[in-house]
């Protein structure tokens, strides 16, 4: 291990140049001369080196050392199993005494054999205690000297290999290696040549057999894209897609291939009915004995607050059924209206009253009819059902008027208004053309308005006759 004595062997331009660094907290007088630095430098070691040690221990193995061993007074009041609290304590010993004289007076085994398990020392029964010691004080120093190496850059750590004669220092740049050089003084070894690597020709994926065949002219992304073409999981890097590739091909699909899962389907994203849920029950609270009081108001506000929660819920569904309840109302009450209005609107309309020229044409229409039934008679010339019916309706119709004086009932009816209810030996629709052929007007509707009912007046059971009456 490196000690004062093998500080001494460098050189004093070798100190100057890593103190600094090495030193952080140094004087630049404390810097001019060799012994101080040399001192400084051993010092700074056995610091580090002793807070490496207590940062590797848990807080059991420091309160085993602080209270068995070095009988640590504690405040009132203090966290004995506080770790920063016990760390200090334990650095604390070593402010006074070197890391030589404490393990030097330390008489306890036990003490001893935790030191050198904690730095991963071995420790049998067979270890004397010189052994323990000796082996203690080199690791703290080696660890508190590794630590102050790695603040150096690599060329003062090359210097420093010069200066001890060790060689090889010069074909490496990495400072682990030079320290643990410089720690163990020995020869840094020459790096074993690599082997070259032989270039292989390109072959498809799916006849590679080595893996220098997909290493060498395939990307990650040439392998991952051919994995889901044929159906192969396409986790992980380029080495294990290229090592699932070479399992598929040798004939492994069962450890190679995707799982057949069908992927999840999507829910489409659709708005939520909102429905009517039934009131939740509240949780029965068993109250605990009167003994615990804090117990008891906690289980009251829990229930208090699950009847309050039922209470809302019911009074929520009350209400949008009762809001459900006048939409149904309101609908129906408007299909009512409706219906109502409609009615109303058809019993109200009278008939279209004819313009004058309209009645002309129907009168010289009516004239013509009785003209050809007189001939139809005189000459018994064949002639349609549909005009002997019509003209029979005229020569009625004229007839009437000249019997209107003997009649009680109209024969002029012009502007009259009739209804026709019932069954008749003519149709309804002859009845209402002959009222329409006379001026007459027509109401589908027994109104108030009409003036003349055509019905049977023995058919009792009909409702229109009998309102008639």
């Amino acid at each position: 291990q490196m000690s004062a004595v093998q500080f001494n062997k460098l050189s004093r331009k070798t100190l100057e140049k890593l103190a600094p660094q090495a030193l952080p907290g140094a004087s630049e007088k404390d810097l001019k001369s060799k012994s101080t630095i040399v001192s400084l430098l051993k010092t700074e070691a056995e610091i580090v080196g002793v807070k490496e040690l207590a940062f590797m221990m848990n807080h059991l193995e420091l309160r085993e050392i602080c209270d068995n061993y070095l009988k640590v007074e504690y405040k009132e009041g203090a966290n004995k199993k506080n770790k920063m609290m016990l760390t200090k304590r334990f650095m604390e010993s070593f402010e006074v005494v070197c890391v030589a004289d404490w393990i030097k007076k330390c008489k306890d085994r036990n003490v001893l054999e935790l030191l050198n398990n904690v730095m991963g020392l071995p420790v049998s029964k067979k270890t004397t205690m010189e052994e323990l010691k000796e082996n203690a004080k080199e690791q703290i120093c080696l660890f508190g000297e590794t630590v102050v190496f790695h603040r150096l850059t690599v060329p003062q750590l090359r210097s420093i290999c010069e200066d001890m004669n060790l060689n090889g220092y010069e074909g490496t740049s990495s400072k682990r290696i030079l320290i643990e050089a410089i720690t163990t003084g020995t020869d840094i070894p020459e790096r074993a040549p690599t082997k070259k690597v032989a270039v292989t020709k390109k072959k498809p994926i799916a006849k590679a057999t080595k893996y220098q065949e997909l290493f060498q002219h395939y990307s990650a992304a040439d392998l991952l894209d051919w994995c889901k073409e044929n159906s192969l999981k396409t986790s992980g890097t380029k080495k294990v897609l290229i090592e699932r590739i070479l399992a598929f091909n040798g004939g492994d699909t069962e450890n190679t291939l995707a799982s057949n899962v069908s992927p999840k389907k999507k829910k489409a994203s659709a708005k939520p009915k909102k429905a009517s849920l039934p009131p939740k029950k509240a949780k029965k609270v068993e109250v605990e004995p009167e003994d615990e009081s804090m117990e008891d108001e906690e289980s009251l506000q829990e229930e208090k607050s699950a009847e309050e929660e039922s209470a809302q819920e019911q009074s929520e569904q009350s209400e949008q059924e009762q809001s459900a309840q006048e939409q149904s109302e309101q609908e129906q009450s408007a299909q009512e209206q409706s219906e109502q209005e409609q009615s109303a609107q058809e019993q109200e309309e009278p008939a279209p009253e004819e313009s004058e020229e309209n009645k002309e044409e129907v009168d010289e229409e009516a004239q013509k009819a009785a003209i050809d039934a007189e001939r139809a008679l005189r000459t018994n010339e064949p002639v349609d059902e549909n005009e002997d019916e019509e003209s029979n309706l005229d020569i009625e119709l004229s007839q009437s008027t000249s019997a209107e004086k003997d009649n009680d009932y109209p024969t002029d009816i012009k502007g009259l208004v009739f209804s026709v209810y019932g069954d008749f030996s003519r149709s309804k629709k002859e009845i209402v053309a002959a009222i329409e052929k006379g001026n007459g007007i027509y109401s589908k509707s027994l109104t108030k308005k009409t003036q003349y009912l055509v019905c049977n007046p023995e058919d009792t059971k009909n409702k229109a006759v009998v309102a008639a009456k």
